[in-house]
């Protein structure tokens, strides 16, 4: 029946079959959180695999939701997540994985009145795509902080879409970038004809940690209605500032140490 939630919710992409397929594919949990949790729930992956999660967190509740790929060996996997946010519920989604992992994600939650859902990533190599539906008078807040290294390549998408007044949205994406490494930020915001009272902002940016680093960012905003308490972006993209670099080695600091307090 809790599946049932997930497959009558109107995500944007078409995930039904998804879901039925994927019900004899990899690795399927699904959770219902009906109280508040004092401990966090923690998700760990061993090895390569779909992982898909489906999370109902109920009307009032509180859910602190860590999904830990550290220990998962070279490779690559896939990572669904889920969300439904009842009314005036809170969650918190962390997300960690190890430099050997190349990550395909995608994370989508649909929200209901008074409710919030906040993402926090911390991994490299990701392939990360996460969609917020906004209702009346809901809040969300992403923060996504990646590191690419050598020839590594990533790509973090997000999007808000804000049909409810009064809806929140904070996105803050920051990627290092070092070796020839690339990359990608691409950040959308779309406030719907009616969300008045609603405010927004993403803000994208990259540190270059080598000559041959390379960083793009990709804001964008779609505004239906006037009415609304303010919607920005800001994006940035830098080398290591070498006055800094020099006057932390002058002190007596290594290279790679004065790199890494700057950091």
């Amino acid at each position: 029946k809790i599946l049932e939630q997930f497959y009558t919710t109107s995500f944007d992409r078409e995930d039904k079959l998804a879901y039925h397929n994927a019900s004899a594919v990899g690795t399927t949990l699904v959770y219902d959180v009906t109280e508040n949790t004092s401990q966090p729930i923690v998700i760990t992956s061993v090895g390569p695999q779909i992982l898909r999660v489906f999370i109902l967190v109920r009307k009032g509740c509180t859910a602190n939701i860590i999904i830990d790929h550290t220990s998962t060996n070279s490779g690559y996997y896939g990572e669904v997540v889920r969300v439904i946010s009842e009314e005036n519920s809170q969650v918190k989604l962390v997300h960690t994985s190890s430099g050997k992992t190349t990550c395909i994600k995608d994370h989508q939650s649909k929200q209901e009145l008074g409710s919030q859902v906040d993402f926090f990533e911390f991994t490299s190599s990701v392939y990360g795509f996460v969609d917020i539906y906004q209702q009346l008078g809901t809040r969300s807040k992403g923060t996504a902080t990646v590191l690419t290294k050598s020839s590594g390549q990533s790509n973090i998408s997000t999007r808000s879409l804000h049909k409810g007044i009064n809806s929140l949205a904070l996105y803050y994406t920051k990627s290092l970038v070092s070796g020839s490494g690339k990359a990608l930020s691409q950040g959308e915001i779309t406030m719907e004809p009616g969300c008045t009272g609603s405010s927004a902002s993403e803000n994208h940016h990259s540190l270059l940690l080598d000559t041959s680093a390379e960083a793009h960012a990709l804001p964008t905003l779609y505004i239906g209605e006037h009415d609304i308490t303010g919607c920005s972006h800001s994006a940035s993209i830098q080398p290591l500032d070498q006055e800094q670099l020099f006057y932390l080695q002058s002190k007596g600091l290594s290279e790679h140490c004065s790199k890494q307090l700057m950091i």
